[in-house]
């Protein structure tokens, strides 16, 4: 055993050594571009608003209003102001198919936008939704490198962008010999290697066992899971930060009354991991500011899977001149159809299946609360059926005096 590893550690020492004389003996060619591959951009970001919000500023501007900055020593390629205002022209199609022509791979989406589809038109992508703050991308960028790259995508990209930049052609075929020569000599000394490194590591191979992620894996990190348990409780300021971005994806949709406007107008967001969120509003008389009770919205306790996966949202009213309040539970479609949740659910009120659009109204004896789900989107647990919890939800509270 001890002259198997001597064997090895001599034909490492002679093929590094071999290694350094080729490198000393090849001809150099200082204008070959080729060798100097671009190292294609590995990051989109598509925005609904401005770049220079939640952290996206001093980008540079590129070409076909794309502008990139640089996190973690990876090239972004950033996308703002897709929304129908600013680019009624534009698809979200379109900038994804400029973004897969500029070597993305992972694609992060505004909320807001529906990624719908893309993913079988663009199988090698990985698209990642619920982007809030440039702080999102740089916090996921060391778990998207675990993901290994299509080669054969890569490979093409790269020779593609050589070619572009590349001011002189190398038309030498002893230069071409030589580093084909290079590349082979390389790779046969990696095999030697890979081979020492199995029969010195064969026995800790019994304690440890390492494996790629798969793809659900990186998406689970990317929602702050693993193995079922928060990844970390994030801040009060950046849900605030998340919650805006939220909110302003959602502008188009809120409700004009025009010629019957409520005497309160409001959007109240939840955003999974708001363990605080309690809101409540004052109704008052728009002329004279009397008092007529309270609206508000907040997490329903009974309905939870575990302490932090949110499946209910209560909505109420209160009416001074009423002696109750009046409440209904937006609930998820998984636990809607779960009798366990039914039955703890049954005495607070109606529930309601959170869609986007769904409505309810809820009436005191001087008041009439409408609450209208602007935007719902819900998180992903392995352990859990789908549309279980709520990764966002928005809700639009409009109230009447009757």
């Amino acid at each position: 055993m001890r002259r198997n590893r001597i064997f090895i550690l001599l034909g490492l020492v002679l093929g590094l050594a071999t290694l350094a004389l080729f490198i000393v003996l090849s001809p150099r060619n200082s204008n070959n571009t080729e060798s100097q591959l671009v190292n294609p951009a590995s990051v989109g970001v598509i925005l609904v608003g401005p770049h220079d919000r939640y952290g996206w500023t001093e980008l540079r501007e590129g070409n076909a209003d794309y502008a990139e900055t640089t996190l973690q020593s990876s090239r972004v390629i950033v996308f703002d102001n897709l929304n129908t205002e600013h680019r009624p022209d534009i698809t979200l199609s379109d900038v994804v198919s400029g973004m897969v022509q500029r070597s993305t791979r992972f694609i992060f989406v505004s909320s807001g936008l529906s990624v719908e589809g893309l993913e079988k038109e663009y199988p090698t992508q990985i698209f990642i939704t619920n982007l809030a703050m440039r702080d999102d991308v740089d916090s996921l960028l060391p778990s998207l490198s675990w993901t290994e790259p299509d080669t054969i995508h890569i490979q093409a990209t790269a020779i593609a962008q050589a070619s572009a930049y590349s001011s002189t052609p190398n038309t030498s075929d002893d230069t071409s010999r030589n580093y084909t020569g290079a590349v082979l000599f390389c790779l046969t000394l990696l095999g030697l290697m890979i081979i020492a490194v199995s029969l010195f590591g064969r026995g800790l191979s019994k304690h440890a066992q390492l494996a790629e992620p798969s793809r659900s894996t990186v998406i689970r990190l990317i929602n702050g899971i693993q193995g079922g348990k928060p990844k970390k409780k994030r801040s009060r300021a950046s849900l605030h930060q998340q919650r805006l971005a939220i909110q302003d994806s959602v502008e188009s949709l809120i409700t004009d009354f025009g010629d019957t406007p409520p005497v309160l107008h409001k959007l109240s967001t939840f955003v999974q991991g708001d363990h605080w969120y309690d809101e409540s509003f004052s109704i008052e008389v728009p002329s004279g500011g009397e008092f007529l009770g309270e609206c508000g919205a907040g997490i329903c306790k009974q309905a939870r899977y575990g302490s932090d996966k949110v499946a209910g949202i209560e909505v109420w009213v209160f009416d001074k001149n009423d002696i109750r309040t009046t409440t209904a539970i937006l609930i998820s479609q998984t636990a809607l159809e779960a009798e366990t949740f039914k039955g703890k659910l049954k005495s607070k009120g109606q529930l309601i299946l959170a869609r986007p659009d769904a409505e309810v109204t809820l009436e005191t004896k001087t008041l009439r609360l409408r609450a209208r789900i602007l935007a719902v989107q819900y998180g992903y647990q392995q352990n859990l059926p789908s549309a279980s919890y709520f990764e966002h939800l928005v809700i639009e509270l409009a109230v009447w005096i009757k």
